[in-house]
């Protein structure tokens, strides 16, 4: 909650860093995964290591992949199945995608969940619970470094939640080379 309202209010400093995106990644999936197991998903991870190291707010960047998975691991059925996978774009960026074959939420309501404290009703928001706070999180955190955050869903057809982080912006925070 204090970092949306310090986002939403302008004060959210972030603390970039020059990183090894694969292995901030993977130290993140290390906290979000295990509900995966429990809930017996399967879960694909697909990490291109093959570009430069990035600029990034390193506990940001965290942030984002751990809401990404849980929001997937919970409105993921049992025994259904996430895919993550993250690399470099044509145009030298950095693109995260968490996809999943849960319920899937309708066009009308896909930049509603991005409202903080907004959920959309269904039978697994209401199972698992939450605050509504996680992808709003990630959209603040997104567009901090100049970024952006945007969900394709299908009722019945899955979400595939999408971070990209560009090459470069104004305020010298994104990625490059080092």
């Amino acid at each position: 909650i204090l970092d949306v309202a310090k986002i939403e209010a302008g004060r959210m400093e972030l603390q970039p860093k020059s990183l090894d995106p694969k292995r901030t990644i993977e130290a993140a999936l290390m906290v979000a995964l295990p509900r995966a197991d429990d809930k017996r998903q399967h879960v694909s991870v697909r990490l291109d290591a093959s570009g430069p190291r990035i600029v990034v707010d390193e506990r940001a960047l965290k942030q984002i992949i751990i809401n990404l998975v849980s929001n997937a691991i919970k409105f993921t059925p049992r025994g259904g199945s996430i895919g993550i996978s993250a690399g470099f774009t044509a145009d030298g960026g950095f693109e995260i995608c968490v996809e999943d074959n849960g319920p899937g939420i309708s066009a009308e309501h896909i930049e509603r969940v991005f409202l903080p404290f907004n959920q959309i009703d269904n039978r697994y928001s209401r199972q698992e619970g939450g605050t509504g706070l996680g992808l709003s999180l990630v959209r603040g955190l997104a567009q901090l470094h100049g970024g952006k955050a945007w969900l394709e869903s299908e009722v019945d057809s899955g979400t595939r939640a999408y971070v990209y982080f560009p090459v470069g912006n104004s305020s010298d925070i994104a990625f490059r080379d080092s």
